[in-house]
């Protein structure tokens, strides 16, 4: 996701959600420009 704002994934499981997903977009198509680079280093 270009853009992912942990309280909303926080708010979704308090009003009982089981899980959630994050999307990103296609590369090249983003509205942040560089939103989908950083998801594409590997973390430890």
């Amino acid at each position: 996701a270009g853009k992912f704002e942990t309280i909303y994934m926080l708010k979704a499981f308090e009003m009982g959600a089981d899980g959630g997903i994050v999307a990103g977009c296609l590369e090249g198509c983003c509205h942040y420009r560089t939103g989908q680079t950083p998801t594409q280093i590997p973390h430890p």
